[in-house]
């Protein structure tokens, strides 16, 4: 049995010709396959491309599947030097990948922080423009409410010069009587 290096021990590169002549027969694409098995979507893909190792479980599962009685049958034990330079390239992208997975919670963290800032930024704002239209509404209603006392004042204004117009009229027709009544009482 193969014996891979430095990763799981009892995992198995896949004899790929092997699995997908068997599947051709069969009349069997990867997907189906996948969903048959319950595997992961992509799992049967990666694989047959050399970039994944089948654990001893899914490859017992894959050889019941195939009708196989045994499942070294499906193992590539002398996988060619580009297959492992696959393996390899897949491993150190993983790598990179989880790395790049470590990296990113510090960033959501501070993403979240930012967001939370901006948020009390936004209600501080909303809390200013509400507070500037209160006092507008205010300044707006005192406005309103002097123009209507103005207005008032004005008809009350217009009133007593209309009251003082007649006083006067009536004293000036007074004394035009009292001119005439000694103009002619002469």
């Amino acid at each position: 049995m193969y014996k891979p290096r430095n990763v799981k021990e009892n995992s198995h590169f896949i004899n790929a010709k092997v699995v997908k002549m068997m599947l051709s027969a069969m009349g069997k694409t990867e997907r189906q396959v996948e969903e048959d098995l319950g595997w992961s979507t992509t799992s049967l893909k990666l694989y047959l491309s050399y970039k994944s190792k089948l654990s001893n479980d899914r490859l017992n599962q894959l050889a019941t599947y195939l009708h196989q009685d045994n499942p070294s049958f499906l193992v590539n034990y002398n996988p060619t030097k580009k297959q492992l330079k696959k393996y390899q390239e897949e491993q150190e992208r993983k790598i990179k990948q989880k790395e790049k997975a470590k990296a990113e919670p510090a960033n959501n963290e501070l993403t979240s922080k930012l967001l939370d800032q901006l948020v009390a930024l936004i209600n501080a704002v909303n809390k200013l423009e509400q507070t500037q239209r209160d006092y507008s509404n205010d300044v707006i209603n005192q406005f309103q409410q002097i123009k209507q006392s103005n207005s008032v004042i004005n008809e009350k204004i217009d009133k007593l010069i209309e009251i003082n117009d007649k006083h006067q009229n009536y004293l000036v027709g007074e004394l035009n009587k009292i001119k005439l009544s000694n103009h002619f009482n002469r």
